[in-house]
C-alpha cells in the first residue's frame, strides 16, 4: 500500500482516481492538486499489484461544526475498490484503523446508506439519524448537513 500526498500523485494516478470517482459517486468536481490546496495536502492511499491500482482512499482534515463550535477532525472519503470482493477495501480500512491508533485520533467518514453494513462488518461505527447532528463546513464557510447516512 502506498501513502502519498495529493500533490505527489502522478497524472496517471490522478486520472484513475478521478475516473473511478465519477463511476462510483457521479463526482462532478475533479481532484486537482495543482490548483486546489486541499487536494494537494490530503493523503491518498493506493493499493494494487504489479503497479496496477486496485483501490484507493483519501484521508485529510476537515472542518466541522457541532452545537456552534468549529473543530477540525480527520476524515476519510472516496474509499473505492476498483476490483470488488478481493479484500482491497478491508485492507485500506485496516490502514485507516492503524493510522487512528498510532496517532491517537478519531476519524470520521462519509458513506452512502447502502454501504453502512459494509463498514459495520469491518468494525467501524456508523451514526444513525438520531446521533448524526454535525455539519460539514464547505470552502465558503457554510454549514452543510451530513446527507450520506440516513
Amino acid at each position: 500500500m502506498k501513502k502519498i500526498k495529493g500533490i505527489d500523485l502522478t497524472a496517471e494516478e490522478l486520472e484513475i482516481i478521478n475516473s473511478h470517482r465519477v463511476i462510483e459517486f457521479e463526482a462532478k468536481r475533479m481532484l486537482d492538486p495543482k490548483t486546489n490546496p486541499k487536494d494537494a495536502e490530503d493523503y491518498f492511499y493506493l493499493i494494487g499489484t504489479d503497479g496496477v491500482i486496485k483501490g484507493f482512499m483519501r484521508l485529510g482534515k476537515e472542518q466541522f461544526r457541532y452545537q456552534g463550535v468549529d473543530f477540525d477532525m480527520w476524515c476519510f472519503s472516496t474509499l473505492i475498490a476498483i476490483e470488488k470482493k478481493k479484500g482491497y477495501g478491508r485492507e485500506m480500512l485496516a490502514e485507516l484503523k492503524k493510522f487512528s491508533m498510532e496517532n491517537g485520533v478519531s476519524i470520521v467518514g462519509f458513506c452512502l446508506a447502502d454501504l453502512k453494513e459494509y463498514y459495520l462488518k469491518n468494525g467501524l461505527g456508523v451514526l444513525g439519524p438520531e446521533e448524526n447532528k454535525y455539519y460539514y463546513i464547505d470552502g465558503d464557510g457554510k454549514e452543510v448537513p451530513n446527507k450520506y447516512t440516513p
